[in-house]
């Protein structure tokens, strides 16, 4: 009989699993349409001119490099460096993967749009998971997933910056948390998914192994305290790093000599008010004032959610008030009840809380404090500079808590019709976003390079590296400047002397420029070299050189 009732809960678990990424799946083609999950459509990644379109050009230079090793490295994006694939945000994970089909696969390759339909069918199969565990009702868990699969962080990040769109991870990492008494029937379960999950991490976006680790924090305190495992927890941390940082030497995040500090720690942080702060995202709730940068640190909650926090809060205070006959007494008997399993949340809370408001912690305008780090301690800290970030992790334990407290609501019909009603309160207000995204995503996309002229052609013939000298004066120019090369040098079995990269040496290529600059100005410079300068910015005049003055841009060669 015991059997027979775990192989009904393991049935019931994966049938809520493979629903939940059905409904996953739904709600992205409702959203985004089909046409960008087909593989050979890149225009309308190459058209945003965005973050995307780096991660993408990326792809398309390491697929066409040699293997090297470590494996995620790359030629072709740096004068004189090797790059891994990690820096231009090509999710390592699925561009080795690729790249090694990468001879049967059709010229024009794109990844990203099946990586974003997967990253829905994974954020809800896995969020219906972890409800299982409080509701072993389908209904519920379905309904209670979609929270997860349009969660305003997720919707946010999704086709802005898709690695990070990877909010699965988090919720694996929560998931193996949340059953953390299963009994499993290897006792090397627990630390395989552990090890697993701090691998998915690193080989899809660095910013989730410390989301990760956080909690894993939380499940080695309660697994010690609670479940009285000392062993297994230490070899779950011991076999989580050792592989991590194995993996992290297989996609190249050792190699180079790039600045892998950057600056912006304590300005892209979360602003206290994120919970309830729907920053032009929410239909219902007016922006509050925050910094331009905390837009990193975006951790809005939704308007429904908001509501089911409320009618949570609600049911704990009456379940608090019936556990004795004093309030005071009740929450004494209710947190010696679940004592660890409290240490153990909040001890994660506090952790991300700390990290993603941190170092210049506010509240709407206010400074509440700041923290004046060493500068050792900064520029360790600024490898992850976007620290915001981390109150993902307190966004996902919130809906994890709230929805599991609405699964205790009374009666069964009550609970489905209270989390129904947040349900549709969340998509309401959520609305003007999802058909903004609708609307951007769901067409079929049209682009020409902007390099028309055919003097390009003529250019590119006897030339192996174009050579940024200098770029233009705003961001969104530099970011042009480079996706529209990066695209006419794979197009020409060319060369790119810089690209958009997280973490290179900025200074070390002012150098390499100011040399470039005299050698052009002297007569000597590289005749297979391409010299691009943005328009009207300065360039050498010599009887030596041919100056193309085409598309905008100004291309110098060597007679």
């Amino acid at each position: 009989m015991k059997t027979s009732y775990k192989n009904r809960i393991l049935q019931s678990l994966i049938s809520v699993f493979l629903c939940g990424c059905v409904l996953g799946a739904v709600i992205f083609f409702v959203i985004y349409g089909t046409s960008i999950v087909n593989p050979q459509n890149d225009k309308w990644l190459l058209r945003q001119n965005s973050d995307m379109t780096q991660h993408y050009l990326g792809w398309v230079f390491f697929r066409r490099s040699e293997w090297k090793f470590p494996l995620g490295l790359m030629d072709g994006l740096s004068y004189n460096h090797l790059v891994s694939c990690m820096f231009t945000d090509s999710i390592p994970l699925l561009a080795i993967f690729f790249k090694i089909l990468s001879p049967v696969l059709p010229h024009t390759f794109q990844y990203t749009g099946m990586w974003c339909l997967f990253c829905h069918m994974a954020q809800g199969g896995i969020s219906a998971s972890i409800l299982h565990k409080f509701s072993k009702n389908p209904l519920f868990c379905l309904i209670g997933s979609m929270f997860f699969i349009v969660s305003p962080p997720e919707l946010h990040r999704m086709f802005m910056h898709e690695s990070l769109g990877g909010h699965w991870i988090i919720l694996f990492a929560l998931c193996i948390w949340i059953y953390n008494d299963h009994k499993w029937k290897c006792k090397a379960t627990p630390i395989i998914l552990w090890t697993l999950c701090g691998i998915l991490a690193v080989s899809v976006h660095a910013y989730f192994v410390p989301m990760v680790y956080m909690i894993l924090i939380g499940y080695v305190i309660i697994d010690i305290a609670k479940n009285h495992k000392i062993i297994r927890p230490i070899l779950c941390l011991v076999s989580t790093t050792i592989f991590t940082l194995i993996t992290m030497y297989i996609i190249g995040a050792f190699y180079g000599n790039g600045d892998m500090d950057a600056n912006g720690l304590g300005k892209f942080s979360a602003n206290l008010n994120t919970f309830f702060n729907g920053m032009n995202v929410s239909k219902i709730l007016k922006p509050l004032h925050t910094s331009y940068e905390q837009y990193e640190g975006f951790g809005y909650l939704g308007f429904g959610m908001l509501i089911a926090g409320v009618l949570s809060l609600v049911m704990l205070s009456e379940k608090v008030e019936s556990a004795s006959s004093t309030f005071i007494g009740g929450a004494k008997k209710i947190i010696c009840s679940y004592k660890w399993e409290i240490i153990s949340v909040m001890s994660v809370m506090c952790l991300c809380l700390f990290f993603a408001a941190s170092p210049v912690c506010t509240f709407n305008g206010h400074i509440l404090y700041k923290i004046e780090y060493s500068h050792s301690i900064a520029k360790k800290l600024s490898i992850f500079r976007a620290s915001g970030r981390f109150i993902w992790v307190a966004d996902y334990i919130l809906y994890t808590f709230i929805l599991a407290a609405i699964s205790k609501l009374g009666k069964f019909k009550t609970s489905i019709i209270a989390l129904t009603f947040c349900a549709a309160m969340q998509i309401y207000d959520l609305k003007d976003f999802v058909i903004l995204r609708h609307r951007s995503f769901s067409h079929q996309a049209e682009y020409t390079s902007p390099l028309k002229n055919e003097k390009w052609n003529k250019i590119s013939e006897n030339s192996d590296m174009v050579v940024f000298m200098s770029m233009p004066n705003d961001v969104v120019g530099i970011m042009k400047m480079y996706f529209v090369f990066a695209e006419y040098a794979d197009e020409n079995n060319l060369n790119l002397s810089s690209f958009h990269i997280a973490r290179k040496s900025n200074k070390e290529y002012a150098d390499y420029v100011e040399n470039q600059y005299k050698l052009l100005e002297n007569g000597k410079a590289d005749k297979e070299n391409i010299y691009l300068f943005a328009d009207g910015k300065p360039f050498p005049h010599n009887k030596n050189l041919n100056v193309y003055k085409i598309d905008g841009y100004i291309a110098v060669k060597m007679k």
